[in-house]
């Protein structure tokens, strides 16, 4: 079964009342200003896929340090773009839509939040976010802005694997002469260089060797799936991202994965533009900006337009 994102529609989620994108290809990159919703985006994307699931939801809030560890409940607020007062009573009061999810926030806080595909009866989100040893999102792979290891769980399942080399050639886009790569007990990452005899940290080579490996790990994992990445660039010198444009462009098409990336640098952008125009109609580029009266809105590009903005330097970041 493939997961895929053909459109997303989104209301009174975060910074976003309303906001609607009528298309994603299978390579997507999505730009704009900061406190523009790049990462709220992302998010919504995440709890679409998981249905509401409450560890996705949960997590979320960890990751933005939004949940009180000592206070039940804490944070739920701040996914409604709505103000959000509580009352004596189990009535619904905030309600937001994910494409077909809903999440619903009642009346009372010992009941709280719940998810529904279908309907406002659905699940309830649990608290607190306890899946710390395995891997969050169900039906799609994250990796977030942070340049740490996060996702080294996926690597049980690519060691002894043909998807191996997939991520020993990412590296190699980097450092010429990787033969092997393992991880360790403590998340030890490692990589052995053709013609030594000992292996060395990854790390030692820096927070692009880093960032590489997780974005590949991500990669190679989410076969006829979804990958989000958050902040594309971080960690990566701008003179190799159109390297790994590429290898994200030939491995989504080997592997059908459907990529969703968000970037606030020009160099990011001009890099996807070179790629995407050599992969014709498998590439999309959108901004989301803020109209006057300060509602978020995309704005989509066609190839020849990004192209046109990139030659002539127009913002596009």
């Amino acid at each position: 079964m493939t997961l895929r994102l053909d459109h997303l529609h989104i209301k009174n989620y975060r910074c976003f009342e309303e906001l609607h994108i009528p298309q994603f290809k299978q390579i997507n990159l999505i730009a704009g200003k900061n406190n523009v919703g790049k990462t709220a985006l992302l998010e919504a994307i995440r709890i679409w896929a998981s249905e509401g699931d409450s560890y996705v939801v949960n997590h979320i809030l960890t990751l933005r340090q939004e949940n009180d560890l000592k206070k039940k409940y804490s944070g739920y607020e701040s996914y409604f773009n709505e103000t959000i007062e509580y009352k004596e009573d189990d009535k619904i009061i905030a309600t937001l839509s994910i494409n077909e999810v809903l999440l619903v926030l009642n009346g009372r806080r010992e009941k709280n939040i719940g998810s529904s595909r279908e309907n406002m009866n659905g699940n309830a989100i649990y608290y607190p976010y306890i899946k710390k040893d395995k891997y969050l999102d169900r039906n799609l792979f994250f990796v977030s802005s942070d340049l740490s290891f996060s996702n080294l769980d996926l690597w049980e399942d690519i060691d002894l694997s043909y998807k191996k080399d997939y991520v020993i050639d990412a590296l190699n886009l980097v450092l010429n002469g990787v033969g092997d790569v393992g991880v360790y007990k403590n998340d030890f990452v490692k990589i052995l260089q053709i013609g030594d005899s000992e292996a060395k940290s990854l790390k030692q080579f820096g927070d692009g060797m880093s960032r590489i490996f997780s974005l590949t790990l991500a990669l190679v994992s989410a076969e006829n799936s979804i990958l989000l990445i958050d902040e594309f660039e971080n960690g990566l010198h701008h003179s190799v991202q159109e390297k790994i444009w590429e290898f994200i462009f030939q491995m989504a098409k080997k592997l059908n994965v459907q990529v969703i990336a968000t970037t606030h640098s020009r160099d990011t952008v001009a890099a996807f533009g070179k790629e995407s125009a050599k992969n014709e109609g498998k590439g999309q580029y959108l901004r989301l900006e803020k109209d006057k009266s300060g509602r978020i809105k995309p704005v989509l590009y066609s190839q020849e337009e990004l192209e046109t903005a990139i030659d002539l330097s127009i913002e596009t970041r």
